[in-house]
Formats: C-alpha cells, structure tokens, sequence
C-alpha cells in the first residue's frame, strides 16, 4: 500500500469529527477518507464534498460517518491502465478511484490530475504580506511574519510551494514591514520558476488595499490569501466552484467550533429555564482565502478600497453575488506564538 494514503484509512465504527480530522491533514491531492470494517474491507468514502453537505444539513459530528460517507465508491483492480481509469473517472464524474485486492482491501488511490498533463494555471495569486506581526514578538523585531519558520522553512516558502505544486505561477506579493527580508529571500533562495511582482506598500493599506497599486496585467479571476496561513486546501476545487456560480466574489470559509468550560444558565424572573453543560457553539469563520472576479478588483482600485470587509459591504449595497466556499481542510491563521508552535506540530502530522 502507498505510505502516504494510510492516513486516509477510517474504521467504520467512527465518527464524522474523526474523518473531517483525517481530511484536515490529507495532502491536497487525497482529499479522501476510505472507510473501512474491522476486516480492512472498503464499506465507503468521505470527501469533502460530503463534509460541506453535512455541515449545511447541521448533521451532529459525533455521528456515525456512515451516516454521511458514499456507500458506492469507484473500485478497481490493479491490472487496469491508465487510459481506461481516466475513461471511468470520466464517465462517473469522480476526482478518485480506488485500487483494491480481490478482498477489496485497498491497495492504492487514483488521482484525477495525476492522470492528466500537468498544466500551468495563468490566474493572478495574491499573497499579502506586508503586516508587523506584533503578536509574534519577539520573533518579528527582526523578520516580518511571513518569514518566520515552520518545517525548516519561512511561512512564505510553504504557501507559495502549495500554489506551485498546484499548478499556479503568477504570484504577487505585498510587502511593507522588512520588506527587504522577504524581496531577498525569493530573489535569491526560492528555487522555483514562477513570476513574482512586488507590490511596495509605503504605508500600511489594510487587508487588500495595496491590489489597487498593481500596474501590471491581472489574470481573473484572482486569489487572495493572507501571508500568515497554513493550510492544505486544493484551490483548484475552489476556483472550480467559483468558476461555476461565477460570483463578485468567493470566500473561503470554515467551520469553527468554540467550547464554553462552564455550565450556562439561562434566567427568566430570577427563575432558571434551562441549564445547559459546556454548550458548543458554532459558527462559520472568515479563513482569510478568497477568489475575485475583475469587476472586484476594479472596485478595489476605484474606491481605493482598503479592508476586505468593507469590499463585501460596498458588494452587498450593490446587490452583488457573494459565496461562501466551506471547506473543511487544515487550517491555521498564525497570529501568535502558540499558533506557531501548533503549526509546527502539524506540519509534521501533514507531511
């Protein structure tokens, strides 16, 4: 069996929460669980596609996954080549198939682009990195946030591999705090061959402010990612739901949990009406990844927009298509030391 799908294994006596855990840490291109029994025998799958509907039907995560996994994956034998998987995964509209012995334990997991020329994508990425990073003193006297390390590499480096492996090329990178740190580090030491354009900020211009600086052509629709973000999601899959809806603009948005440790009380006349131990309450965060369409971008230079939530605002009043892409991979906004620490705990786990 591959080594690295093994991670992608469950037993079928767990939960939804355990497979959205094993999607979180899946490399980008194994956005796949296989559910199993205790004979190792294949029972179902869980993507991501699956988690999204689940969330929106505010179906409880401690579930079973059975309640929500596909109970007919594609399987296939090993002696089957190329040319035919691509025609099946094709024909049944599936990014995987699986590879299984003839007691259908899983052998291996097809991609649907490892079968395809890999092929560049033009879109215009936009990474901003151009904040002080005060909460991660002192690491940041001294570097600007994007550059501090994780996995023996700065932040930067990892986020832009990602879009590479991806099959993105077209990076520009805001810059202000230490800029010369980040400008000489990818000048000099990124062995990548991918186009980057500075954007130079003199003075601080919030969250997408510094777009309306680009002189250069823009490929659209764009992305933007903050500089300070780790994550695992396939971007593919989001500008190909972009790309669908064909929206103002996409957000990237994920389901955050937040436990509260005591008992809460809820009182009407000094009565107690309901008593209720250590709720959890959920909501949908902002990841700080999004996808604009041009006529977004032309806005952001118009208005001389500054912070992304008052693009949505001004988007909104227009009566303009917003979208929520919920997705639930591996996440991390490194605003702090304990998020570093974290995240270097992860990288690990995701390697």
């Amino acid at each position: 069996m591959n080594e690295k799908i093994k991670k992608n294994i469950l037993n079928s006596n767990k939960t939804i929460k355990n497979a959205i855990k094993l999607l979180e840490f899946s490399l980008y291109k194994y956005k796949i669980v296989v559910v199993v029994n205790k004979n190792k025998k294949i029972v179902g799958t869980v993507t991501d596609g699956d988690i999204r509907r689940s969330i929106i039907k505010n179906i409880n995560v401690n579930n079973k996954v059975s309640k929500i996994m596909n109970l007919n994956p594609i399987t296939i034998s090993h002696d089957i080549d190329q040319q035919e998987i691509l025609k099946i995964m094709k024909i049944n509209m599936v990014k995987h198939v699986l590879i299984v012995d003839k007691l259908k334990r899983l052998v291996d997991i097809i991609v649907f682009e490892d079968l395809l020329d890999s092929k560049e994508k033009e879109n215009s990425v936009f990474i901003m990195a151009g904040g002080t990073g005060k909460r991660l003193r002192p690491l940041t006297e001294k570097l600007p946030k994007p550059m501090v390390q994780i996995g023996g590499k700065p932040l930067l480096d990892n986020i832009i591999r990602n879009f590479v492996n991806q099959g993105f090329k077209n990076f520009f990178i805001s810059i202000n705090y230490k800029k010369n740190s980040i400008k000489n580090y990818l000048n000099k030491r990124l062995d990548l061959n991918i186009n980057i354009d500075f954007i130079e900020e003199k003075k601080p211009l919030g969250t997408i402010g510094s777009i309306a600086l680009v002189k250069k052509k823009i490929h659209y629709p764009a992305l933007v990612i903050n500089g300070d973000i780790l994550t695992t999601l396939n971007f593919n899959t989001l500008f190909e739901f972009h790309l669908k809806h064909n929206p103002f603009l996409s957000i990237a948005v994920k389901n955050y949990e937040l436990k509260n440790e005591f008992g809460v009380v809820k009182i009407k006349n000094n009565s107690v009406t309901e008593l209720t131990e250590k709720p959890i309450y959920r909501s949908f965060i902002n990841t700080g990844i999004y996808v604009l369409s041009k006529e977004a971008i032309e806005l952001i230079k118009k208005k001389k927009i500054h912070d992304f939530p008052d693009l949505v605002k001004i988007g909104k009043n227009k009566k303009k298509q917003i979208n929520a892409f919920i997705f639930s991979d591996y996440w991390i906004d490194i605003g702090k030391i304990s998020d570093l620490k974290q995240a270097e705990t992860d990288n690990l786990n995701i390697k």
